[in-house]
């Protein structure tokens, strides 16, 4: 059977109908045009629609479904992992750039016997070790999945997943425990094209739950390589969070942009035993150094363990 009719490809958009338009345009002259392709607009309040009636002229097999309501970028992933039914599953955002020349050497990936084909990496770290591979299809138009692997316990991580913003990274956590294999391209199909930092996002909607108005990278990766299954493959994981960066300087990137204390507990218990005194050297050293010195015009401040504070005056000549 042909790569065309084995593969789906999904379209998450919210309220982007112009980043859409130049996706559109972008896949209108690429080898997939004639893919099953499906916009899943997350009740947009734009011209998203219009948009997509438009090209829907110039494509043979595009689909446009719009959610009753906003599910968030997560819960618009999960519904596409729920609605994919063909041998393949491509998750696409409405904002990225392709080198379509990389097709051939996807497609050919496709062919072969691997669960999950990744067309991307980060720069400076392609790399066949599945950890490095894990980290990789966070990005969620990395990866092309084989929806075999889409399975009922891997759905229910999923939605585990939802405040991680990375629901899709549940398949990839399935494929490393079950020993499956993920293809490693020599040359980047997508091209990341990142219109927000997503390494700390916070949003100012008092009524969504606290985690999900503080996102924080580093703890919602720990999350992810949680529910690998392996405790020494898990442990090797954990040191290369953020890519390129050691496990320490993770850590304390995750400090320094705000964790509260019940998340800081949940990542001591994910990490293991040498990773837990590394982190309690990090909170020591970041927020719980015995003296830390404030100097000021008006003497030397000094704080004890957060909370004891003392002030030392400079002495004042007698007249």
């Amino acid at each position: 059977m042909a790569i065309k009719d084995e593969l789906e490809i999904y379209i998450i958009t919210y309220n982007r109908a112009n980043e859409l338009t130049a996706t559109f345009e972008s896949l209108i002259s690429s080898p997939v045009r004639d893919f099953s392709i499906t916009v899943l607009d997350n009740d947009s309040q734009d011209n998203t629609s219009v948009v997509c009636k438009k090209f829907q002229n110039q494509f043979s097999n595009l689909k446009y479904i719009k959610n009753n309501r906003n599910l968030g970028p997560a819960g618009n992933i999960l519904k596409a992992m729920e609605l994919a039914s063909k041998k393949w599953l491509w998750i696409l955002g409405d904002d990225d750039s392709y080198n379509w020349e990389a097709w051939p050497e996807i497609e050919n990936a496709l062919n072969q016997d691997f669960d999950i084909v990744n067309t991307c990496w980060h720069d400076g770290a392609k790399s066949d070790d599945p950890c490095v591979l894990l980290n990789e299809v966070g990005f969620v138009s990395t990866g092309i999945y084989q929806t075999k692997n889409i399975t009922s316990i891997v759905m229910q991580n999923a939605y585990y997943l939802t405040l991680t913003l990375n629901p899709h990274s549940a398949i990839a956590a399935e494929v490393l425990n079950k020993g499956g294999k993920i293809y490693a391209p020599s040359q980047k199909l997508v091209l990341e094209n990142m219109t927000k930092d997503y390494s700390k996002i916070s949003v100012k909607k008092s009524r969504l739950h606290w985690e999900m108005r503080n996102y924080n990278v580093v703890y919602a990766t720990l999350r992810i390589y949680d529910l690998i299954e392996d405790p020494l493959l898990r442990k090797k994981c954990n040191e290369i969070i953020c890519l390129g960066n050691s496990l320490k300087n993770s850590l304390e990137f995750m400090i320094d942009c705000g964790i509260d204390r019940r998340r800081l507990i949940d990542t001591f218990f994910m990490l293991s035993f040498k990773q837990k005194l590394l982190l309690a050297w990090v909170i020591f050293s970041k927020r719980l150094s015995p003296i830390q010195f404030y100097r000021t015009n008006r003497g030397i401040n000094i704080k004890l363990f957060w909370v004891i504070k003392t002030k030392i005056c400079p002495l004042k000549k007698k007249k």
